[in-house]
């Protein structure tokens, strides 16, 4: 088989559940949000490090739906530690989109400040049993994932902003696209731009650029990101004599990840390709380092994690252009905007070109959490200092 299935990222456990004892004079910050580890995508990413880069002046604590994307909702430990990190996970019922929860009163009331990490339902709900609390909330990409619904989505953000009135406290946009709707969809609450910082290797693999090769997808397994259009690119390029490898990098649900395969198994297997699930991050940044390109066919991100790496990497980066919108100050020839509707187009434009003349990216510095997590520390204190 041309693809092979790898462990989900290990992280060292604290067997302490109340491990934010030990400084009972910090704030306490509660972070809700749909998905926490062992689901391990971008968002989670983020709070996991949002967490470490700012506990030197907070406690943390998280809440989250009880699911892990894997066919096992409701069925994890309603309280567990992982990584230092007390988790509280409620039960949920899931339809579709439609996630629901009845959020611990007792846990959500000892906080300083509630940090939601959605601007969907999920919000709506904290706001209306918890609006006297301090709250900020996080886009994340909103609920613009996909072209479809549009108009009904953008309904529904225009209502919930008139509902909501002056809540949450802070909006923080983790991207330009974000940051844009949220001026439009909720005028009464104050956004601040903060693109989501990335944690990558103190040092980088080097390779000779002579020696990258082929194309790469990183993603976590969703409809909204497209995996049958990398494929169709793909197709489009072996069809005009492209030789370089794909790699596709997935996480998510494993069954889900399965059943695709299955479905493609003659393409994966007659085109060789590579397809890795849930790796560990030496293993992703390597196979970063050898691909030549990475091709990111999502509509809409509110900032792209994968993308950042990518681009970090030393990857040349294809996006649409509304992703395209969040990385404008990198540009061409490290990242492009291109029309995943035309494959071949994107195929012949990878074709045609290539990267062993082009320097890698070095303009990253500022996207590492060392140099970003004083803003979202700033933030905390505003609303938890006396």
């Amino acid at each position: 088989m041309p693809w092979q299935v790898k462990s989900k990222p290990v992280v060292n456990h604290n067997p302490q559940l109340n491990s934010s004892a030990e400084k009972p004079s910090l704030p306490l910050i509660t972070h809700v949000c749909k998905h926490f580890y062992p689901v391990y995508g971008g968002l989670e990413r983020f709070v996991h490090q949002l967490i470490r880069h700012t506990s030197s002046g907070f406690r943390h604590q998280v809440i989250c739906y009880n699911d892990d994307l894997d066919g096992h909702r409701n069925r994890l430990e309603s309280a567990t530690v992982w990584d230092g990190i007390p988790i509280f996970r409620v039960p949920c019922l899931k339809a579709g989109w439609l996630h629901a929860a009845w959020l611990p009163a007792r846990v959500l009331n000892e906080s300083d400040l509630i940090h939601v990490h959605s601007m969907d339902l999920l919000l709506d709900q904290v706001i209306r049993r918890f609006s006297d609390k301090p709250m900020v909330a996080s886009t994340h990409g909103l609920i613009f994932h996909h072209s479809r619904f549009t108009l009904l989505k953008s309904a529904y953000l225009t209502l919930s902003g008139l509902i909501r009135g002056n809540n949450p406290d802070t909006i923080l946009a983790s991207g330009q696209t974000d940051f844009d709707k949220c001026r439009r969809f909720f005028p009464s609450v104050p956004v601040e731009l903060i693109p989501n910082p990335v944690q990558y290797p103190s040092s980088l693999p080097e390779p000779d650029p002579m020696d990258r090769k082929g194309v790469i997808a990183l993603f976590r397994f969703q409809k909204n990101k497209a995996p049958d259009t990398v494929l169709s690119v793909y197709q489009s390029l072996r069809e005009i004599g492209f030789t370089g490898p794909l790699t596709l990098v997935l996480s998510g649900d494993g069954t889900a990840i399965s059943r695709w395969a299955y479905r493609h198994r003659f393409f994966l297997h007659t085109a060789e390709i590579t397809l890795l699930v849930s790796i560990p991050e030496e293993e992703k940044w390597e196979k970063l380092s050898q691909s030549e390109w990475m091709i990111h066919p999502s509509e809409y991100e509110g900032f792209g994690y994968t993308i950042a790496e990518g681009l970090i990497a030393g990857c040349r980066v294809l996006v649409s252009e509304l992703v395209y919108r969040n990385f404008g100050e990198v540009g061409p020839p490290y990242i492009q905007a291109v029309s995943f509707g035309q494959p071949q187009r994107v195929a012949a434009l990878i074709a045609g070109s290539t990267n062993s003349t082009i320097p890698r990216f070095k303009g990253y510095t500022g996207w590492h959490w060392v140099q970003r997590s004083h803003e979202f520390s700033a933030i905390y204190r505003k609303y938890t200092q006396p």
